[in-house]
């Protein structure tokens, strides 16, 4: 049960345990120490469970994209990361001139600057009109649910960009960004009937990439294309990496994808509390707070109905 969620107060306070540690229990993701009346060790303590179908990724507090392998934990100096399941259907997310992304007025050039995880993976797309766009094939989705479209950009000699989920020439939504500023500077624009309640929003990620995102609501439709457009002039370059789009309200983590879609599984983790705590405190999304009840010697669910599910849980404290 939740007691309270707020700004931080006395998080980690505890008893202190003989020769260093804690009595109780001190999970402190971000950092990497962990302790069960016991002294800090950089092991998980008995006790602890994982599971996550699907790779996924986190970012750091640098903003730098870390990939994980399928069941492993996705623990960064942000804290543990714990999400639901999403699916990324665009294909080919790293790798613009596969001929599944129809280029317009453009060319895309792969391998060609460093990426957000440090990879030599990101893409350049060079105009050679007013403005060209990477097309995505049509991708089949639910009428009436919510779409989030994401992409990576990096200014080169162009820093505007947009993101357009297109339907026909009379039904589209488009957001516009600048990727030097880091601001959404127009949008989302809706045309038509089938898109409603859009938002947009950008967030500085490693390598001088930013992540610009467009969630929207759809009525009436069952596929849509995914857009990248480069805007400014003729012989102008941005670069891209890991496009995504998924059912949801909101963007979560980044999916990459090859010549199949891609599913990250939902986070599950757990851990046994000792027998002698009965309340924890927990830091989560860079500093809000959350405390509640603790049953001794139970399991303890560290995902499910936690304010902390989709984003990244920094420390919590049992005593």
């Amino acid at each position: 049960m939740l007691v309270g969620v707020g700004r931080p107060g006395n998080v980690g306070k505890h008893t202190p345990f003989k020769g260093g540690g804690v009595a109780g229990l001190d999970l402190d993701f971000a950092t990497g120490r962990y302790a069960l009346n016991s002294p800090y060790s950089s092991a998980f303590p008995s006790g602890w469970s994982f599971s996550r179908t699907g790779a996924g990724t986190a970012l750091n507090s640098s903003g730098n994209v870390i990939q994980f392998a399928t069941g492993v934990p996705r623990i960064t100096n942000r804290g543990l990361l714990v999400e639901e399941a999403r699916t990324n259907p665009l294909l080919w997310s790293q790798t613009f001139q596969n001929a599944y992304w129809t280029k317009s007025n453009l060319t895309a050039t792969d391998n060609a600057v460093v990426a957000p995880d440090g990879t030599t993976t990101g893409s350049n797309l060079t105009t050679f009109s007013s403005f060209g766009q990477v097309l995505s094939s049509g991708v089949t989705i639910t009428s009436g649910g919510s779409l989030t479209l994401s992409a990576f950009f990096k200014a080169g000699t162009a820093s505007t960009v947009s993101l357009i989920l297109f339907v026909s020439g009379s039904s589209f939504i488009e957001a516009v960004y600048n990727i030097s500023t880091g601001v959404v500077t127009s949008g989302p624009t809706i045309t038509g009937g089938n898109f409603s309640g859009a938002a947009a929003s950008i967030s500085a990620a490693g390598n001088g990439f930013y992540r610009c995102q467009l969630s929207v609501n759809t009525s009436g439709i069952t596929s849509t294309e995914a857009w990248l457009r480069v805007y400014g002039g003729s012989g102008l370059t941005a670069s891209v990496w890991g496009a995504q789009l998924e059912a949801g309200s909101f963007p979560t983590s980044l999916i990459i994808t090859t010549g199949a879609a891609a599913t990250r599984g939902a986070d599950a983790a757990a851990i046994v509390a000792p027998s002698n705590v009965t309340t924890y405190t927990a830091t989560y999304n860079n500093g809000l707070t959350a405390t509640g009840a603790v049953t001794p010697s139970a399991s303890f669910n560290l995902v499910t109905g936690r304010p902390w599910l989709g984003g990244y849980l920094q420390r919590i404290v049992m005593s």
